[in-house]
């Protein structure tokens, strides 16, 4: 019997496609081995052999005995490798695209075939020396990928394929169903399609490009076949529909593609978000002096003359009074001992400290301090400083600061205590009015009021009428700020149980041999286990069962799962979620009530959260608009040789 094959010139063996294998045994023309074999594809993959068959070939005249490996998958019946053209003594000619077997002696022949095992060890000043430990045994013959899906088997699943199983039939015997509706739709169908030998193809677009039909149960193993490979590279929507789209058909294609390409896991983990950030803004009010102060270091700095390095800095969010004090050590006993000895005997204790994450600010000593003075605590969530008022005081200072020292950066602390009062008498732009005025109900004397002999008591008599006044001033500031900083946003918020991403900020290592451009950008999938806020969440890592803290909507993402998948809960109990009331999150604030969720285990499937689109399945044609949706999935290069990162 005839047979197609291919001849492939990287392959070190020669394969047969199980199809084909297992027809050539029923005939009684080969044998069959099931001896084990080690294969590798070209992408470095392991492909599984089911064994091997001896048979006589004939081939361009010559017939000899020969072993042929069996594969599943091969696109052809046939692969002719390096093995079988040796033993042929062929000599294959690719600009004459003809091959001449045994008939000469050729002046290049095909390299001849060795085992890895019989091959000489390369000098060993040539390479460089290779730990023994770190030697692994490497597969015996290099092959030719096979593909996912080969003829045979989209031949038979078109057969039983509702779509296409009536077109199939009118088109070889002129046949049409019973149900007139289906018959008519049958005929208007056919015209688009045509059958090539047993083959159904369907005719794309005005011109006469006829492409392989895809029945549905297969679509899924090709889309992953022309997504996930090294060859196809986990690349965007457009570029994995068109690839698909150039050689193929099925209905509805560019829908499935969207779907599948933005719910890759890889993808998501390992792409840059093409989003504008998450989260409106929502403002922190105050309406009293020593209602809430933000506190926070800045440094290390460079050593001073005085031998400090840091800056313990402390804001009044109602006033905008700002207290400096540095410090040689950014210990929690420094930071205590100016809080109670600088701060709360002079000026009364808060009601509020917001602070960051830093240890010092989370230790058993700082939670005593808060506890006996009553004071509640306050945390920004991690990466997000510019909750706490500090972090813009500690720019504007590193201004100032810039301006006297010059290049004696060890003068720093010198002009420290006159800053201060100059932040402190300064006008500010929010409320209209210099802290002084508000935090103290007067102005602080300046060296020209007692020039002039301007007195600046009687002011306070105005202090009665300045609240009303600050509010007004500050709403008009707040709702300016908020226009601004959510023009540039997009809004989103999540829910207990729901599925996100965590943004990782990766960093290269040479002890590691790592670099930041190939690691993950997003950790997960994980669950939302706790809402401190609209803007803040708890999370849980699902694989693992780890607790990740308290994070910020800006470092989160949503997890895209795909139809039908399902995932299970760990064996503990979602919370509930507190009143929202502060973008930062404060100690307690969180209850611990169970929800109204079964206790145990929770299976939850994903039934996939993608918008409605209506697509014409006989007509796929791409239009740009389409990939809104799916930000995240798109190439990166349809965005510019630079594009936007969160």
């Amino acid at each position: 019997m005839e047979v197609r094959a291919r001849i492939d010139t990287g392959a070190d063996k020669s394969l047969l496609s199980h199809i084909f294998a297992s027809s050539l045994l029923e005939q009684g023309r080969v044998s069959f081995s099931n001896q084990q074999i080690n294969l590798c594809g070209v992408s470095g993959k392991k492909v599984q052999a089911l064994g091997q068959v001896t048979g006589r070939f004939e081939w361009k005249g010559i017939s000899r005995k020969h072993e042929f490996v069996v594969v599943r998958g091969l696109p052809v019946p046939m692969l002719m490798g390096v093995d079988l053209l040796q033993a042929w003594g062929a000599v294959v000619d690719f600009g004459k695209c003809e091959t001449v077997t045994g008939t000469r002696t050729p002046q290049t022949r095909v390299h001849e075939m060795r085992k890895r095992s019989q091959m000489l060890a390369a000098n060993a000043l040539s390479r460089n020396p290779v730990d023994p430990a770190e030697k692994t045994q490497q597969p015996e013959y290099m092959i030719f990928e096979p593909q996912c899906v080969d003829l045979e088997e989209i031949w038979i699943e078109q057969q039983r394929d509702s779509w296409y199983r009536d077109i199939i039939v009118y088109l070889k015997k002129g046949e049409l169903p019973i149900d007139p509706a289906v018959a008519a739709m049958v005929i208007g169908r056919s015209t688009r399609y045509r059958l090539k030998g047993d083959l159904l193809e369907y005719k794309h677009g005005v011109k006469d490009v006829w492409r392989l039909a895809v029945p549905a149960v297969l679509k899924t193993r090709i889309m992953a076949e022309f997504h996930e490979p090294p060859i196809a590279g986990h690349l965007g929507i457009k570029t994995t529909y068109k690839k698909c789209q150039a050689r193929m058909f099925w209905p509805n294609m560019k829908r499935d593609i969207k779907e599948f390409v933005s719910s890759c896991q890889v993808c998501q983990k390992h792409k840059f978000s093409q989003n504008r950030r998450q989260g409106f803004l929502k403002n922190t009010t105050v309406s009293a002096p020593n209602e809430m102060m933000g506190i926070d270091l800045m440094g290390p700095l460079p050593v001073s003359t005085r031998g400090n390095r840091y800056c313990l800095v402390i804001v009044d969010y109602y006033s905008k009074w700002v207290e400096l004090f540095p410090l040689r050590r950014a210990t929690t006993v420094a930071i205590a001992r100016c809080l109670v000895r600088d701060v709360f005997s002079r000026f009364g204790c808060p009601r509020a400290l917001l602070s960051d994450n830093g240890p010092q600010f989370v230790s058993d000593i700082y939670e005593e301090v808060c506890r006996l003075f009553g004071i509640r605590r306050k945390f920004a969530s991690p990466y997000h400083p510019q909750t706490n008022l500090t972090e813009r005081v500690n720019r504007t200072l590193g201004r100032m600061i810039a301006s006297y020292v010059e290049n004696k950066h060890g003068t720093w602390d010198r002009h420290l205590e006159a800053l201060g009062f100059a932040l402190r008498t300064t006008v500010s732009e929010t409320t209209g009015q210099t802290p002084a005025r508000l935090f103290l109900g007067r102005e602080i004397a300046l060296p020209w009021d007692t020039m002039v002999q301007q007195d600046v008591w009687t002011r306070a008599e105005e202090y009665s009428l300045l609240s009303d006044l600050v509010k007004a001033k500050v709403k008009v500031a707040q709702d300016r700020q908020k226009r601004n900083y959510d023009r540039r946003r997009i809004h989103q918020e999540f829910h207990i149980g729901d599925r996100v991403w965590l943004r990782l900020r990766p960093l290269s290592s040479a002890d590691h041999n790592q670099i930041a451009k190939f690691m993950p950008k997003w950790r997960g999938p994980c669950r939302i286990i706790l809402k401190l806020s609209p803007l803040v969440y708890e999370l849980q890592e699902e694989e693992t069962g780890a607790l990740l803290g308290s994070h910020n909507i800006v470092d989160l993402k949503k997890f895209l799962g795909r139809k039908g998948e399902v995932y299970k809960l760990q064996d503990q109990d979602l919370l509930e979620e507190p009143p929202a009331e502060v973008e930062e999150w404060e100690e307690g604030s969180a209850t611990n009530e169970k929800s109204a969720m079964d206790e145990g285990d929770l299976i939850y499937p994903i039934e996939g959260e993608f918008p409605e689109i209506v697509v014409d399945p006989e007509v796929d044609e791409w239009s740009e608009p389409e990939v809104e949706e799916f930000p995240e999935a798109v190439d990166e290069v349809d965005h510019g040789d630079n594009p936007r990162r969160s």
